[in-house]
Parts: C-alpha cells; sequence; structure tokens
C-alpha cells in the first residue's frame, strides 16, 4: 500500500475533456451528431514499456474452479497461460491477452467480475543502479580502507557497531538478479540449500552461476560479505546475515510483479527476517499485489528494505513507499543528497549510496569487486544494520526495527533526508541501553493529510528517545466516521469532512489533521460546466485505494463527477489526453459499475489519445463518472459536462422587417447555434455564434418562422452540441 499522500507523480502536462451530449434528432443536425464514426479515430495500437506485453495478473480464490476463471477470461478475448499460488487462499492466474487493448484496460474489464479478487498488469521493474566502475584488484587491506560508507565520519558508522552484535544468525532474504554463488568473499554467509531462481512465478532451485546479471552480486556483498576473511571488503551484517539469495530479475537487471510477489511469499514461507529488495518503478505505482504482499511479511513480523530510486525528484515509487516497509534514500561523503536519488516526503531514511564498492561477478581473479553509485547500495546497508539489531535481539518486531533505525539518525523528519541518515553505532548503542525509556516525543513525516473517500494513505512516525519501551503508537481519531488510523500509520479514509488523528506512546503525543474529500462533486443538472484540475495537485486523489478489489477503485486518481440523468436522457464522453492510456466509467444511482469507454488514438488532433462513447440512462437519478488513467504519468485536465437536457431559453423580437433572436447564457457555453426555419419548419439559416443574440435580415414582413438554439462546445476537430431550445414561432412585423 502507498505511504503516503500521493502528491507529484511526473511534472508532464496532461490535457483532459469529458462531454455529455445528445446527437441532433433532427436531419439538419446530422454532421453534428455523435462522432462515434468518425474516420478521423482508431483504435490505438498499444506499445506497453511499463508492464509485460499481452499479459494481465488476475487474483482469485483458490477455491473458485478452473471452468469459471476459464470462461470469464474467454468473455474478455484472454486465456489463462499459468497458475501461481500466492497465499493460502488466493492465486494469480496469468491470463495472456490480445494486443488489441491494453494490459491496463483488460484488467479494469476482469476486476469487475464477480469471482476476481484483483487485476492489474504485470509491471516492470528495474534494479536501482548507476553505471558502475571495475576495481582490479582483490586486496582485502586496500579495498576495506575503501568501505568508507563503514566509518562514522561520512559513513553510517557501521565499524563501531561491530563491537555491539549479538550471536543469532538471522535469515536475509535478497529479492535481485541471483549472486555469484562461488565468489570467495560470499560463498560462506550464502543458504545455498534455500536460494532460489523464480522464473515465470515459479520457485526453481538456484542452480549454475547463480546469476543473471552483475546487479545482485553488488547488492548481496555490501550486506553478507565474509567478515575479516582475509579477502576483499566486509559486509555490514558481519557474518550474522544467512543470505537467501532469490533470483527474480533478468539479464538486463528487470523484474516482473509476479516474480517479485513469488519472491516475497518465498522469503515469508522460509522464515525470512529481513527482505532486501533493491529495485523500484515509479510506473507501477498501482502494483497492488506487490504492496499487498509487503503488507503480509510486515504482518508476519519480517522487515522488508526497498530502495528510493534514482530519478533524482520527488516521485512515489513502489514497493518503496509502502507503509509497511523502509524506503532507502542515498547521500555521499560529503553528507550531501546524492544528485540521484529521489526523495521527499514519502521516503523514510538515507544511508551512503555513492562510491560503494562490494562483490562483484568474475570470470578471472583481477576483476572480483567494483564501485557503484544507487539507492540500490543503500537499501542493503540499512537491511545488514536491520540484520545487526537482530542478532543481538531476533524477537524484534518490524515496527521496533524501523524506530531504532529511524531514531539513529536523530528522529526530525526532512524531505532531504527522511528521519536522517542511518547511524548503525547509535541504533546499536540504544537497544544495549534496554527498550525501558519512556517515551518523550513523536516524530511525524507530515502534520496534515488531505485524501478522499474511500481512500488509504498513511502516516510514518518515530518514537523517541531510541531506546523507547513504546515503539509502536495508538491511535485515536476525533471523528471516527470521517477517518481512522492504525498503529503502522496507515489512515483510513471514510467520508468527507475533516478530523484530527492522534498518535499516543505512553505520555507522548502527535497530532495529524486529515481533510477528506468528497469522491464524487456534484454538477446542478441541465448546465454546461467545464472545470480544470490536476491529477497530480489538490484535485487529485491523494493515494490509490490499493485493497479496493477493481482497477477503478486502484486507479482513479482525478475528482469523481456526478450528474442528474433523467431516464433516457443520453450521455456522450469524450476525453483528450497528451500522455499514455485513459479510460472512462460510469456508474448507475446506485454507484454501481455499468459502462467503461476505451481509448481510442485520434490522427487528425494533436498528438494525443482520447475517449468517446455513449451511454442512454435506464433510471433516473445521480450518475457518477470517473476518470481511470491505467498507466503513464499524471497531468492537467479538463473537465466539460453538458447533456441534451442542457437548453437555453430563447426568445425573439421583430422591428422593421428585421429578426432578432436572444437567450440566456447556458453555464459556461461560450458559443451557441441558432437555427432558423420558414413557415412549414424547413431549415433555412444556420450559424454559430459567440454571443447571447442574433440578427436575420432575410426575412419577409407578414411571414411566420421558427427558431431553436443549442449551447455548444468546441473539442479538437469538432463541436459537441446541447439541447435544442422549445420551438419558438414569430410573425414579422
Amino acid at each position: 500500500m502507498s505511504k503516503k499522500v500521493l502528491s507529484i507523480i511526473m511534472a508532464v502536462a496532461m490535457s483532459l475533456e469529458i462531454f455529455s451530449i445528445v446527437p441532433g434528432a433532427n436531419a439538419e443536425s446530422s454532421e453534428e451528431a455523435s462522432f462515434g464514426n468518425s474516420q478521423n479515430l482508431k483504435k490505438v495500437e498499444v506499445k506497453d514499456t511499463e508492464y509485460v506485453k499481452g499479459e494481465v495478473l488476475v487474483v482469485t480464490k483458490k477455491d473458485v474452479e478452473e471452468q469459471a476463471i476459464e470462461d470469464l477470461t474467454e468473455e474478455n478475448d484472454g486465456k489463462v497461460k499459468e497458475e501461481i499460488n500466492i497465499s493460502k487462499n488466493e492465486k494469480i492466474n496469468v491470463v495472456k491477452i490480445n494486443n488489441e487493448e491494453t494490459a491496463g484496460e483488460v484488467a479494469d474489464k476482469l476486476s469487475k467480475e464477480e469471482d476476481v479478487v484483483m487485476a492489474q498488469p504485470n509491471y516492470i521493474y528495474s534494479g536501482e543502479v548507476k553505471p558502475i566502475h571495475i576495481k582490479k584488484n582483490a586486496n582485502y587491506t586496500q579495498a576495506i580502507k575503501e568501505q568508507w560508507y563503514l566509518d562514522g565520519d561520512s559513513g553510517a558508522d557501521v565499524l563501531k557497531a561491530f563491537d555491539k552484535v549479538g550471536s543469532n544468525n538471522i535469515s536475509v532474504a535478497v529479492i535481485d538478479t541471483g549472486a555469484q554463488l562461488s565468489h570467495e568473499d560470499l560463498e560462506k554467509n550464502i543458504d545455498k540449500n534455500r536460494s532460489v531462481k523464480i522464473d515465470n512465478g515459479k520457485v526453481k532451485k538456484l542452480s549454475g552461476k547463480g546469476y543473471s546479471s552483475y546487479h545482485g552480486t553488488l547488492v548481496l556483498g555490501v550486506i553478507a560479505a565474509g567478515f575479516h576473511n582475509g579477502f576483499g571488503i566486509d559486509g555490514v551484517a558481519k557474518d550474522k546475515g544467512s543470505a537467501m539469495v532469490i533470483s527474480a530479475g533478468d539479464k538486463k537487471g528487470n523484474f516482473t510483479s509476479k516474480n517479485i510477489v513469488a519472491g516475497i511469499k518465498y522469503a515469508i514461507d522460509k522464515n525470512a527476517r529481513v527482505i532486501n529488495m533493491s529495485l523500484a518503478s515509479e510506473k507501477a505505482i498501482h502494483d497492488a499485489l506487490i504492496l499487498k504482499q509487503v503488507k503480509n511479511a510486515y504482518n508476519k513480523n519480517i522487515l522488508c528494505v526497498m530502495a528510493a530510486g534514482n530519478k533524482g525528484n520527488k516521485s512515489i515509487t513502489s514497493p518503496g513507499d509502502s507503509i509497511y516497509g523502509i524506503s532507502v534514500m542515498s547521500h555521499g561523503k560529503s553528507g550531501r543528497r546524492s544528485y540521484f536519488s529521489n526523495y521527499g516526503i514519502d521516503k523514510d531514511v538515507s544511508a551512503p549510496g555513492e562510491d560503494i564498492v562490494s562483490t562483484y561477478i568474475y570470470t578471472n581473479t583481477n576483476k572480483r569487486y567494483a564501485y557503484a553509485d544507487g539507492t540500490s547500495f543503500a537499501a542493503p546497508i540499512v537491511s545488514g544494520i536491520a540484520t545487526l539489531l537482530l542478532s543481538k535481539k531476533p524477537n524484534l518486531t518490524p515496527r521496533e526495527l524501523k524506530n531504532l533505525i529511524y531514531t539513529s539518525g536523530g528522529g526530525t523528519y526532512s524531505s532531504a533526508f527522511g528521519f536522517g541518515k542511518v547511524n548503525a553505532n547509535t541504533a546499536m548503542t540504544n537497544l544495549d541501553k534496554g527498550l525501558t525509556a519512556n517515551p518523550t516525543s513523536i516524530q511525524l513525516n507530515r502534520s496534515i493529510v488531505v485524501t478522499y473517500e474511500n481512500s488509504v494513505t498513511g502516516v510514518e512516525y518515530a518514537v523517541l528517545p531510541g531506546n523507547t519501551r513504546i515503539a509502536s503508537a495508538t491511535t485515536v481519531s476525533s471523528n471516527p466516521d470521517v477517518a481512522t488510523a492504525n498503529s503502522a500509520g496507515e489512515i483510513f479514509a471514510k467520508k468527507a469532512g475533516t478530523c484530527t488523528i492522534t498518535f499516543y506512546a505512553g505520555s507522548a503525543t502527535a497530532t495529524c489533521k486529515v481533510t477528506v474529500k468528497p469522491k464524487y462533486t456534484m454538477k446542478k443538472k441541465g448546465k454546461p460546466y467545464v472545470y480544470y484540475g490536476n491529477w497530480s495537485g489538490s484535485d487529485a486523489l491523494s493515494t490509490p485505494v490499493y485493497y479496493g478489489g477493481n482497477i477503478g477503485e486502484l486507479l482513479a486518481y482525478m475528482d469523481g463527477y456526478k450528474i442528474y440523468l433523467k431516464k433516457g436522457e443520453v450521455l456522450n464522453l469524450y476525453m483528450t489526453v497528451s500522455k499514455r492510456f485513459p479510460l472512462v466509467h460510469i456508474y448507475n444511482p446506485k454507484k454501481k459499475f455499468i459502462k467503461r469507454f476505451p481509448v481510442y488514438y485520434w490522427k487528425k488532433g494533436p498528438s494525443g489519445f482520447l475517449v468517446k462513447g455513449a451511454y442512454k440512462a435506464k433510471k433516473s437519478g445521480y450518475h457518477y463518472i470517473e476518470a481511470v488513467k491505467t498507466e503513464g504519468p499524471s497531468g492537467k485536465y479538463k473537465l466539460t459536462l453538458i447533456t441534451n437536457k442542457t437548453r437555453v431559453k430563447a426568445y425573439a423580437k421583430s422591428k422593421r422587417g428585421k429578426l432578432k433572436i436572444r437567450w440566456k447564457r447556458a453555464g459556461s457555453a461560450k458559443t451557441y447555434k441558432v437555427y432558423i426555419y420558414n413557415s412549414h419548419k424547413k431549415l433555412i439559416k444556420k450559424v454559430r455564434v459567440k454571443r447571447l443574440s442574433y440578427r436575420y435580415k432575410k426575412v419577409r414582413r407578414g411571414r411566420r418562422y421558427y427558431y431553436r438554439v443549442r449551447p455548444c462546445i468546441r473539442v479538437p476537430g469538432r463541436y459537441l452540441y446541447g439541447g435544442y431550445s422549445k420551438w419558438k414561432k414569430i410573425k414579422i412585423k
């Protein structure tokens, strides 16, 4: 689950427009009717870049019959390729789909099926590593001197912590690209009997060379290199970490959702205490499967430590920004945040991540170690510190481990370093004192949360002092009907309103003001409106609802809107987006999903995509509209609503053989189309004007004429129209 309020995902501008109209009922307006048959439109050619093409992960209960799963996937042009057990009660059905729709679209449809727990694309992750520099020596005394990240001057003060380690051996799972099992500096601390390879979600014994790329060997060395063994470096865990190598990545250092999920499940089943994942993705923040597994690990007394990402911005990343794990940023010898490191309110701590010398795959004796930069190598330093703490006190909970690590850096929160730069010696010293001190204060990573109804977000916290006897706070809401929170810091928004969440640890308290906005904004019936907002700003849903059970709840980032439709009223939609693939959902008055509009590409418009379609209301009442972004960056949107009940009141007068028609403004419509007919109601004039009146001179005195007016909205390449005003007639004087 995401931690923490989604603020800025990416600074990419996006234009979004939604229109609800009804096509003209008369032959004279055929050119203005629904654009559904336009020759300018074609179905999008899918080019998936952030998930596995042609594959959707569908989670069902294990007791759902195979035939039922096959039937529902075939109905959506899919076929079950394989099954992966992820818990005692649930399994992943890997569904192969055609390429006519995006994985996001198919997942969206399948998620609405009764037997489906959730459905999503099979996202792609990358190992967070910068270019490496090969060190051509294996001399222990030289390499150990270059492990600046172990010292107390600018590093994590690990060397002093070595004097305080306990006697317990701790199981540490490293989900990565495997490792060179025969590396002289690693083989002693690798648990080869429990090291495995994850291949298409299936667990296999790790054999052969043991790796698909160099990334995992570098990461593992930071944690588990042998201590004072006469070879190149010392691992942070000081031989107390029994490394469970889980090879889940490919030779390019990429990972997929199903392999990571299978890897986490394997680590849980084998009773790991720490899981290191030096991988991240900004594009997979909707990955409910992985985030759910991180939470499962936490509830099984396992701490997940993850890289914050290497984009150098405030982007949300998965899985690191889960409230149930630790997201690790990077800093260098100077103490400054690394230029490449992600940062911001969603990150937890900082650790050394520049010029990290570690073990490297080799085929000869001269290239056994390498330098590398990246949050990939900051994360295993924190995993190593967690291992040292557990070696001293193996019954520490994930919350206690987090608190010892957070308070080791001072415990005061900043967006640049989180709760501070980790200090292994301080953490071990606090543990040595005994966790007996009374809490004096609670530090939150945020004191204000703005979110939406039925969403889930979170607040991270540290309880001071570091050796506090209470690391897990209790929470009380001033208005539980609006929002509540649990001891992990997870906030559950329920209905619109404001409340204060108070965190308690002994006599220490801290408060967070929570504002919950309505998910659906009501629009007055019979009027057109234009609204501007930003998917990454105050109008955006602050977090995905990761456990909502359908992709609409997972991915809706803009406000939902509700509009009153009478039975038989037609709702047409039009949405243009400059980046990636949007969908539009409509829900009936009971908020039951009733229709989805897919994405098309518009050749003649500005480079971008559009959604178009129509819905005829079967019952009178409020209908709910959601714009859903299945993948890609966020940005701005423009929303327009207009129905066939959006009409103007027109009237006319005749003077000196001329006809002047007037009308009142219809909401925000700036353009109107005027229709003038002869006495037999045959159209003789139609014109669009940008004012609230029109004068027509080609009339004859004594004759009768009819007229009507429609509001219209300009969209790229066409106009969309509201309803006609009532038929009116006038005799020319």
